[in-house]
């Protein structure tokens, strides 16, 4: 099985690159942006190894 944190930073930095930081960069600044995008992507790489 993949590991999740590994799987995770994979994505973020897959959706990085397609601009999704860009949607929340408005709501809140900084760390708190990275790590909300992050958790998000965290929450959605366990959703695609469950599903996989």
């Amino acid at each position: 099985m993949l590991s999740p944190s590994h799987q995770s930073l994979q994505y973020y930095e897959e959706h990085v690159h397609n601009g999704l930081h860009k949607e929340l960069l408005g709501q809140t600044n900084g760390k708190v942006t990275l790590n909300k995008i992050k958790y998000h992507c965290y929450l959605d790489s366990i959703n695609l190894i469950l599903m996989s």
